[in-house]
Parts: structure tokens; sequence; C-alpha cells
């Protein structure tokens, strides 16, 4: 951390306190629509919530002209402390509103990452990159380990308690996330001013992409058909199985736990040899088909401590590679803001298709059921992702040099 910059710091510190806000509620979030409603509300809302992530995320090419990226992350944050502050108020009548307060979500995730994301690219230097990312990835699941656990004790602690005839637990974890998220907005240091970037739909389409940048998109476009919707699935069914808030809570502390540990030897490991990511590669696919194949406690605990330990190694090589396609771009960043809305929208439809896939399966049968077999499908993803990072390095090695040691 002493290594890295000022910018570099004030970055991962404004993560740090978001997220570990939004870990307090995040898997609870699912569990509360899920609860209320079933399997397909909840992948509906969270269609609606990525249709806007994505929409507002490719809107911030103009509205970058009109504010700062700074202004962009506050109104992240304080939308975001507004939609916890609705379901707390709404309770279970928030299902009756699913659809506006989905649309509310994904308008402050939108707004958050396009400020978060440019500073991000601007800010880190080409060289230091695996370093930072792997400072990030330790960090933030530090900062995720420690929401979890305390949400599930909150809601289950306030489960049986009521409060002017308003039974707490949900309610009490969002109102304290929607106030940690207000507070943070305003706590939050003003980030470096930098012009706004030359944008225009037109250069999605005109601009010409190399063999890697292909790649790159090839990678981000498959890490979206699994990433988000692995999340939701699994964490309703760990939920089905462990039965209770608390202990679901403590699963996901100690998978972000071991995700820190995983970082801080995946950090040692990348800057060494770079064909390390196929640690995580492997790791997520064997974890996630043995949490396919044993939908009980053994399932969990494999999933947790195989893809803890080892997604960080992919992870990370994954930010790595995409800032370097960018930086190969010779023109100033305020010129390659398309390349960073092309991976957006390579990474966010893909998102959107998997859920409203999940949605549409499940109108067929037993929701439950086709939510186990969705594992066996999510599984394989992880193993074409790195098949694309092969062949993206085969794209960037000089010729001098034999492409099989990448």
């Amino acid at each position: 951390m002493k290594q890295l910059s000022k910018e570099e710091q004030n970055l991962i510190v404004m993560q740090g306190v978001s997220t570990f806000a939004a870990s307090l509620a995040g898997i609870f979030v699912t569990l509360f629509f899920f609860q209320y409603s079933d399997v397909k509300t909840t992948l509906l809302y969270y269609a609606i919530v990525l249709s806007m992530l994505l929409f507002w995320n490719v809107l911030s090419g103009y509205t970058l002209r009109i504010v700062s990226s700074g202004t962009l992350v506050k109104i992240g944050l304080i939308s975001s402390a507004l939609y916890y502050f609705l379901l707390f108020l709404l309770q279970e009548k928030a299902i009756t509103f699913f659809i506006p307060l989905a649309l509310l979500h994904g308008f402050s995730a939108g707004n958050y990452w396009a400020g978060y994301n440019l500073n991000q690219y601007i800010y880190t230097p080409r060289g230091s990159r695996v370093k930072y990312f792997s400072s990030v990835m330790i960090l933030m699941n530090m900062f995720q380990a420690i929401g979890p656990a305390i949400g599930g004790l909150i809601v289950t602690l306030g489960g049986s308690v009521t409060f002017f005839h308003v039974k707490l637990g949900y309610s009490l974890l969002f109102l304290i996330v929607s106030l940690l998220l207000g507070f943070s907005s305003f706590l939050i240091g003003r980030l470096p001013s930098h012009e706004a970037p030359v944008f225009s739909f037109s250069h999605l389409f005109s601009h010409k992409r190399s063999k890697a940048w292909k790649y790159v998109l090839m990678q981000q476009a498959t890490l979206g058909f699994y990433d988000v919707l692995l999340g939701t699935v699994s964490g309703v069914l760990m939920y089905l199985i462990l039965k209770k808030e608390l202990f679901l809570g403590f699963t996901q502390t100690s998978a972000f736990l071991l995700g820190a540990i995983g970082g801080y030897i995946a950090s040692k490991t990348l800057e060494r040899s770079r064909r390390t990511y196929w640690i995580g590669v492997l790791g997520l696919t064997v974890g996630i088909g043995l949490f396919a194949f044993f939908q009980n406690v053994f399932g969990i605990l494999a999933y947790t401590v195989i893809t803890g330990i080892s997604a960080p190694f992919l992870h990370i090589w994954l930010s790595s590679v995409y800032y370097k396609a960018i930086d190969s771009h010779d023109r100033h960043w305020s010129e390659k803001y398309h390349l960073m809305i092309e991976r957006e929208s390579a990474l966010g439809i893909p998102r959107v298709i998997s859920y409203l896939l999940l949605y549409g399966i499940v109108q067929y049968g037993d929701q439950i059921q086709f939510a186990k077999y969705s594992l066996f499908v999510l599984m394989f993803f992880p193993l074409l992702i790195g098949l694309f990072l092969r062949f993206y390095a085969h794209t960037t090695v000089p010729k001098a040099i034999d492409p099989v040691t990448l």
C-alpha cells in the first residue's frame, strides 16, 4: 500500500468504504427479494438493474462532459443510499415496487462505476497495474469479509425484535447501509480534476479493432455470462441449504477472507509468472463444479474454499490485461473512452442476457431445480476465459519469445 501513489491509495480507500457498506447488505438484498417473491422475480429484478447499469455507464460518455467523474461517484453513492433507505421504508412492500427500485439501483451503480473506473485507469501507472489490482483485491476482500457476518447477525437477531410495530432484521440492516453510504459520499475526498473525454457513439462502430482487443472483448463477454449470475444463484442455493442468514453471512465472510489470502499470493506469483492465472481458471471450474454436484454443506465448503483462494489469480490478471490493451492504443486517455464503453457493453450485455435466459427457462419447471442445473453450465465459463487469455498472449508476445511460456 505504501508503494502506491496518493491517487491510487485514495481510490482504494474510496472503494473500501463503499464496498464495506454494500457488503453488509449485498447477498441479503438477493435473499430479501427471493423470500418475499420467488426466483423468477429475483432474476427479473437483477436483469433490470444490470440493464440500467449498462445504460448509465454508456451514457457517461456524454454526462462526463457536464459533470466531473468525482461528481458521478458521489451521485452514485447518494442514490445508492436512497435506494437502501427506500428498502427500509417499504419493507416487504418493496416487492410491489421492484421495477422502480431496480431502476434506481442500476442508476446508482452505473454512475458510480463510470466515475470510479475512469479514475482508476487515469491514475494507475502502467508499470504497477498487477500490484495495484492485487492491493485492491486484498483490501476489498478484507472489507467485504467483515460485512456479511455482521449483516447476517443483524438480520438474524433483529428478526425477532419489533419497533413501533415494525419488525426489524432486514429493515435495520438496510437503514444502517443507507446511513453508511450517505456519510461516505461526504467523507470521500475530492478526486483530481481532469478534462472531459472525447466521445461519440460513432467511435464504437468506426474504430479498427486489433486482434488483441477482440480477444479482450471476448474475455469480458464470457465473464459477463457467469460472474454476477453465479453470485445470485449460489447465494439462493446456499441459503436453502444453510437455512439461516447468520450461517450464510459467515460463509460469505470466510470466502472473502480466503479471497484476501488468495489475492496476496496472486500478487507475488503473477508478477513472476503470468501463467499462474490458470490457478484461477481451474480453481473456479472445479469449485463451481463441486457445488453443482454436491448440493450440501460439503459442496458449500468446497466451493467457498477453492474459489475463494483461486479466483483472485484470474480476476487480477483479467483487469491487468484489459488496461494493458487500452494502453496499447497510442492516444491520450480522453480519446480512448469509447474503448472503455465498448468493454462495458461487452461485459454488461451478456450479464443481462444471462439473467433473462435463466428467467425464461425457470418459467417451465421447478425454479430451484433449474437454478441448480445452471451451475453445470456456469462452471465452463472460466475455462473459456482462460483460452481467450491464452489467445491474447499469442497476439502480444514478441516473435522472438516462445508464446508457450505465457
